[in-house]
């Protein structure tokens, strides 16, 4: 659903909001993956908030942690400053 929405609009900045995300399988979490690289091929800057628990476990164990720029919610990303804002971003935040 996610990429294609991005395709059908084209969007300068995505941000997914995962709090209500309870559980992320490998299916999901390749999902992800291909969305943010798509993304970034598309010059569009994929961020994603509000993960949990099992998904931030998910993605320290598969090292995948840096592959996203993270943000702890809404109000994080959109009071981070400028330099944190690009999708290439070298130190993406973790979440908390």
């Amino acid at each position: 659903m996610v990429q294609a929405r991005i395709q059908s609009t084209s969007p300068q900045v995505v941000l997914l909001d995962c709090s209500s995300i309870s559980f992320v399988g490998s299916a999901g979490l390749a999902a992800l993956v291909r969305v943010a690289k798509e993304a970034q091929r598309g010059g569009i800057r994929f961020s994603i908030c509000g993960v949990r628990n099992q998904m931030a476990t998910l993605l320290r164990l598969t090292s995948m942690e840096g592959v996203f720029e993270m943000f702890n919610d809404r109000p994080h990303f959109y009071i981070a400053p400028i330099s944190m804002k690009s999708y290439a971003a070298s130190s993406p935040k973790k979440p908390a």
